[in-house]
């Protein structure tokens, strides 16, 4: 004889199922709908600022493959000898998952942070790890006053937690969405600020 199937969480969820699935409904439209939407035109604003005929930009607020992204990039930098793969700013630890936890930051668990990402330059056989020294030789003094998250990997040569740290990025959101809005923007400005420099190393690599 088998044995109980559902446990009592999942029994009261088949209970109390059509008040499940409404709550299921509603999370689908602040997740994947207003919340992207927020974090789109965070990065809409930001590219527009930056300039758009100069810059890209795609976003993954919600999907679960990452630790929710809004990317942007420099265009010239898709013509830069990474046949077709190109390096990325990148504002990160927006879930939803991630920034209204409690938990201990982890690689599983991440607050949000700003970093540059060269990982998809692997692809077109680039040395990442002699590519992260000139990045990091080439940024150290801009980013002097910045404190290096722990959590970094070989892929990103800059990384640090945005030092409102994620209680104030979460009250922003929930309180303040223009605030939320115009932080995600000045965190994106400093990256971008790198730009110049780090255009020069992406040049000369050989």
């Amino acid at each position: 004889m088998r044995k109980k199937t559902f446990n009592d969480s999942e029994m009261f969820l088949l209970k109390n199922w059509p008040s499940a699935r409404r709550m299921e409904e509603a999370m689908n439209a602040v997740r994947f709908e207003k919340y992207a939407a927020i974090i789109g035109d965070a990065c809409r604003l930001l590219v527009d600022r930056l300039g758009k005929s100069d810059w890209e930009m795609e976003v993954f607020p919600t999907q679960h493959w990452c630790d929710g992204w809004m990317t942007f990039w420099p265009k010239k930098w898709e013509k830069c000898n990474t046949k077709g793969e190109t390096p990325w700013f990148r504002i990160g630890g927006l879930r939803l998952e991630h920034l209204l936890s409690d938990d201990a930051p982890s690689m599983d668990n991440r607050v949000p942070y700003a970093a540059f990402s060269i990982r998809d330059l692997r692809k077109a056989g680039w040395d990442l790890v002699r590519l992260m020294g000139q990045v990091q030789g080439a940024t150290k003094q801009m980013l002097r006053k910045v404190h290096r998250s722990s959590l970094e990997d070989e892929e990103e040569p800059v990384c640090y937690n945005l030092p409102e740290g994620r209680t104030e990025i979460r009250r922003l959101l929930l309180s303040d969405e223009a605030g939320f809005t115009r932080l995600l923007i000045a965190h994106g400005l400093r990256l971008a600020d790198l730009a110049p420099t780090v255009s020069k190393v992406l040049a000369n690599y050989k």
